[in-house]
């Protein structure tokens, strides 16, 4: 399909096959957009599930404990930090990916879940600022409480486990874009 192919594309120069499933967290590496909560999370799940991989997106001062942490869990291998990227190469990198996962702390109306929406992706993130407006719970993806490691690492886990569902969410997600998202410019 064009989705495995542009997958492969993208995510072989970081060494990652095609089967894996591949999380994207895309936005400022700071504690408050909850990356330590996902490092963590990430940790549980990456010793059962062998093909689970970490994309971070951004930069930031928290960046460089997540990568000792990465490397003290011995996942370092598994987690790969891009750096900043150009806005327009954004949605190349969400749509190479499986799961985008925002666990902030507070948000204003974050365009990276429209954006992972519109790309047919689900979304795992916490039920704050304006992610609610934007993903319906169950449907589009699963909204959790800030700062729950453990709701966070059980919703990853239900999507990692479930191609189907993530499928199914992704084109929910795609449809609510459709419907409510435009740009419409007046006189």
């Amino acid at each position: 399909t064009q989705r495995r192919s542009y997958k492969s594309l993208r995510m072989q120069k970081l060494g990652i096959s095609p089967d894996s499933v591949v999380l994207i967290f895309v936005g400022n590496v700071l504690r408050e957009k909850g990356v330590e909560e996902l490092m963590q999370s990430f940790c549980t799940l990456v010793s059962d599930l062998r093909e689970l991989h970490l994309v971070v997106v951004g930069d930031g001062p928290a960046l460089s404990g997540l990568a000792s942490k990465a490397e003290e869990a011995k996942v370092g291998n598994r987690v790969h930090f891009v750096g900043r990227r150009p806005h327009q190469e954004i949605p190349g990198w969400l749509s190479a990916s499986d799961i985008l996962v925002l666990p902030s702390w507070s948000e204003g109306h974050p365009t990276v879940v429209v954006e992972a929406m519109a790309c047919s992706r689900p979304v795992v993130a916490t039920k704050v600022g304006g992610v609610p407006e934007s993903v319906e719970p169950g449907e589009s993806g699963i909204l959790i409480e800030k700062g729950d490691v453990r709701a966070l690492t059980q919703a990853i886990a239900q999507l990692v486990s479930n191609p189907a569902k993530r499928e199914a969410m992704g084109q929910a997600g795609r449809q609510i874009v459709e419907q409510r998202f435009t740009w419409r410019c007046g006189v």
